[in-house]
């Protein structure tokens, strides 16, 4: 047999059936009894033949194929290839196949940088993970391009899939209430307060939570932070928080880059964990060191990424129809063998 590609006129010929009939076999239709769509598929396959993406678009409209977009940032405890992973199967269990690429703020203000899926059309519709926010001109891009699109974990008023970070904050704070802490601290050393009060990126949220669920408790806020002014070195803050008399006796660490250098802290100040401190960290169980006896509130990743390719295809069932916001749980996933404390040590 010749290199050329085999076509399905040629398959049903072999088969001796009708070409609307081995289509129908080879797609899995109706119509074709489970003899003949045995014996079709068995010729198919000893032809070597395979679908043409080129002609089913010509005749569908679509070309099977969804775009991932991805900000070259990286965001601590929101793991890429988790996304992906999810993205990836809920697209081949549709049909579909995925193009995948990534971009820094400045393609937007060279256009000849920007990847194929967003000046050609080589996608049904695009996915966007543009967590830290859309860079300036990623929008006018899309409006020229009017390929359908949905965002992943951002919180937008419409074509949006995200997790409920307020929700985290929350969850944890209320675990270490369960167990009786009173004294309870927020860290991120990458904000300072005003920071937080002012923006709403996904640690401000998980920060409102803690806050919601602490004055909810009458209990004072015990914020660890970075301070305002000059630098000052996260180690000696971080000794600093856990050397006073009423230091903090759990935290709630918004994000796993914090926790070595906390544990580290507290094993310096002879402070056991869980037994002296008691720590909920908010990320995805990947981003955490193995072996740590903490709490875990986990983003869904994986189901976000499945929930963005379902929104995404019922989109284009209708593009100009805004999809409603997709919104996913909190998880708490794994937990510290850590018995509940008495009144007296919280």
């Amino acid at each position: 047999m010749s290199d050329r590609a085999v076509s399905l006129a040629y398959v049903a010929r072999e088969a001796g059936v009708s070409r609307l009939t081995a289509q129908r076999a080879l797609l899995g239709q109706p119509g074709v009894s489970a003899a003949t769509a045995e014996r079709i598929r068995a010729v198919a396959a000893a032809l070597g033949y395979r679908p043409s993406a080129a002609g089913r678009a010509m005749r569908s409209g679509r070309l099977g194929c969804l775009g991932l977009l991805l900000s070259d940032e990286r965001v601590d405890g929101f793991p890429r290839h988790v996304l992906l992973e999810g993205v990836l199967a809920a697209a081949a269990e549709r049909g579909y196949h995925v193009i995948v690429s990534t971009t820094d703020a400045r393609s937007f203000d060279e256009p000849e940088r920007l990847p194929l899926l967003l000046h050609e059309h080589v996608a049904d519709g695009l996915l966007l993970h543009y967590p830290r926010g859309a860079p300036p001109g990623l929008t006018d891009v899309l409006a020229r391009s009017r390929i359908p699109h949905l965002w992943l974990n951002a919180k937008r008023a419409r074509d949006c899939v995200y997790g409920k970070e307020e929700q985290a904050g929350r969850l944890a704070t209320n675990d270490l209430r369960r167990r009786g802490h009173e004294r309870i601290g927020f860290l991120d050393l990458s904000h300072r307060q005003a920071e937080l009060d002012g923006h709403r990126d996904a640690v401000a949220e998980r920060a409102h939570g803690y806050r919601l669920a602490m004055k909810l408790a009458h209990l004072p806020l015990r914020w660890m932070l970075r301070p305002d002014g000059e630098g000052v070195a996260e180690w000696r803050l971080l000794r600093g928080w856990l050397a006073t008399e009423d230091r903090p006796t759990g935290v709630v660490v918004a994000s796993p880059s914090w926790l070595p250098l906390l544990v580290a802290a507290a094993v310096a100040d002879k402070l056991a964990v869980p037994k002296d401190l008691s720590l909920v960290v908010l990320g995805h169980p990947d981003s955490i060191p193995p072996g740590l006896p903490v709490g875990v509130v986990t983003p869904q990743v994986d189901a976000l990424g499945r929930a963005g390719v379902t929104a995404l295809l019922a989109k284009l069932e209708r593009p100009e129809d805004p999809v409603e916001p997709v919104v996913l749980p909190s998880l708490f996933v794994r937990h510290e063998a850590d018995p509940p404390r008495g009144r007296s040590g919280a």
